[in-house]
């Protein structure tokens, strides 16, 4: 009797390279060690677990005490500021103990990584490898070391991206898409993902989480200025408009010609992004890269994918304009991946110039491999800055879309 045969699928070979990973990592031994190799890795680690996380316990230490909300946490490793919006005390409720840091960080780890994976579906060998190596990237690995809240927003966003790609499940992905956007702001954006075109039909559609979210906002606005003024960014594990003016200053700051604050040129960096962007959107519209089928015909594991593509492209183009962002918020980019290496597959060379830069943006930095790394990272930026909004703007052109079976 033959044997059954199954086909295979690339995304074992993704976990195998992250099990690999977190073996080599494991080999340093506990403590000191291990945070001593995460850091040759290009991972910027620290010794206390999943420090993103302490922020929570020692802000209501903070409000406890009589102090301000949003004011400097002396409870806090980092002495860090609270920069989310106060709900998120309402259920982030959990004492000050490594032992909770520690799970709640590994399940927001295997969440995120659980929902990517499930949105990608089947890859082949060569995709396996690729989005292995990606959810091995000092980019991505940064979020799961700092036990990150973007990657609850990642699992929020790619679930929702998995329900939406069929119609009837729409107003489940708008739900779980509405509460990230509450959570975070920046999710929002996601719902530019089911623009196809006709602006009215997309009004139709995204109204009411909309409204709902202005009538958040009008509620919580004394929150929002605090909120945006203590998020922080930099440049050695960054990405975006202002990072090369920050490098700068760092440099200046070094050679003792400049002060620690003062950053020359940061507004010429989010100019020439928002120009360039601005600019390869028309080209894209002109130039309709893309191969025209009616939104109609496409299959849900299609649909999924253009949606996806839509969705990283807005979250990263507009957070890279907006100014600097840690390289974890990039993990919004492994949504891109199937729309892209379908159009690979289809000879668009545009794809795959975008997928090289994807690797130097989340592969390559500063800690890594010095000012090579870094100069690598921003080039991978800069150029996926310019290339997805071309063929973003392909996937608008009279509401047609570009889908390669």
């Amino acid at each position: 009797m033959r044997a059954t045969s199954f086909p295979r699928d690339g995304r074992w070979i993704a976990v195998g390279l992250l099990l690999v990973y977190y073996a080599v990592l494991g080999l340093a031994g506990p403590g000191a060690e291990f945070v001593a190799r995460w850091r040759l890795a290009g991972v910027y680690a620290h010794p206390a677990p999943f420090i993103d996380l302490q922020v929570f316990p020692a802000a209501r230490a903070t409000v406890a005490g009589g102090g301000d909300l949003y004011g400097p946490s002396v409870t806090d490793p980092l002495q860090r500021p609270y920069n989310y919006p106060r709900g998120w005390l309402a259920f982030m409720r959990f004492p000050a103990d490594p032992a909770w840091f520690r799970a709640l960080g590994c399940l927001l780890a295997v969440a995120a990584i659980a929902v990517v994976l499930a949105f990608w579906g089947r890859l082949s060998t060569g995709e396996g490898m690729g989005g292995g190596l990606l959810l091995c990237s000092p980019a991505f690995q940064l979020g799961i070391e700092r036990g990150n809240t973007d990657l609850a927003m990642l699992t929020l966003v790619g679930a929702g991206l998995c329900l939406a790609g069929e119609e009837r499940r729409g107003r489940l992905a708008a739900a779980l898409w509405w509460l990230a956007a509450t959570l975070k702001l920046f999710p929002l954006l996601v719902f530019g993902a089911w623009f196809d075109g006709p602006v009215r039909a997309w009004l139709r559609r995204v109204w009411l989480p909309l409204g709902l979210f202005a009538a958040y906002l009008a509620l919580t606005w004394r929150d929002l200025a605090p909120v945006l003024h203590n998020t922080g960014g930099g440049w050695v594990q960054s990405y975006g408009s202002e990072a090369l003016a920050s490098a700068w200053t760092q440099v200046r700051v070094f050679y003792g010609t400049s002060q620690p604050g003062d950053v020359p040129f940061a507004g010429v960096g989010r100019w020439v992004a928002a120009a360039g962007v601005a600019w390869m959107l028309l080209r894209g519209w002109l130039a309709n890269p893309t191969a025209s089928a009616p939104a109609a015909a496409m299959s849900v594991a299609e649909r999924r994918a253009l949606l996806g593509f839509r969705a990283g492209t807005l979250v990263y183009v507009a957070t890279f304009i907006a100014g600097s962002s840690f390289d974890y918020r990039q993990c919004f980019l492994l949504l891109t991946l199937p729309q892209l290496w379908a159009w690979r597959r289809s000879g668009r060379a545009l794809a795959a110039l975008a997928l090289w830069a994807m690797f130097l943006s989340l592969g390559a930095n500063y800690l890594l491999a010095g000012w090579p790394g870094f100069f690598l990272n921003e080039a991978g930026g800069w150029l996926l800055l310019f290339v997805l909004p071309a063929l973003l703007a392909g996937t608008w052109r009279r509401g047609v879309v570009a889908i390669t079976p």
